[in-house]
């Protein structure tokens, strides 16, 4: 498991730069995005051949370009390869927080998935809607009830006793 944004780097600018300080924020979104990977591109097939020759699976996070459509739009993303150095899939962060919605775009939720892997099964989204996955900790339902129920059930977890938070081991 790897941070969020390790390729190529979490832009923690964000955080320091005025949002109307338009030309130094106009420069460093241009490298920021020259240097976002899109998916899958040659970029993501180094991780699939690293991931495949130390025999692990990978969750990692990337700076992902809307390769799909215009190009210009950033996502943070969580992509996930098998340990025979497939993609198993991948989920852009739904709300980027505070500095953050300056540089990524949002995602839809619709990439929350599930992944059965030999040694259990694989889920996650990003910090303040998934490290809920644990008892106690807040989260957003709507994230977990994606993770934890099938598509297309129309169960509600919040709706049944006992089940409005999760136990460690329910999720691995």
């Amino acid at each position: 498991m790897f941070s969020e944004a390790f390729v190529a780097g979490y832009p923690l600018w964000v955080w320091f730069i005025p949002a109307g300080h338009t030309h130094p924020l106009r420069e460093l979104y241009a490298e920021f995005l020259a240097n976002a990977v899109a998916v899958p591109s040659t970029a993501t097939a180094l991780l699939c051949e690293a991931a495949k020759k130390a025999g692990v699976a990978v969750a990692i996070g990337v700076n992902e370009v809307n390769s799909e459509a215009s190009c210009t739009t950033i996502y943070n993303t969580l992509l996930y390869i098998s340990a025979d150095g497939a993609i198993l899939g991948k989920h852009r962060k739904v709300m980027p927080t505070g500095g953050e919605k300056l540089v990524w775009g949002l995602g839809d939720g619709s990439d929350l998935e599930v992944y059965d892997l030999p040694f259990g099964r694989l889920a996650g989204c990003f910090v303040g809607k998934t490290t809920c996955l644990w008892r106690g900790m807040r989260c957003r339902p709507g994230a977990r009830r994606s993770l934890l129920l099938p598509r297309g059930t129309g169960e509600n977890p919040g709706s049944r006793p006992g089940a409005t938070w999760l136990r460690k081991g329910d999720v691995t």
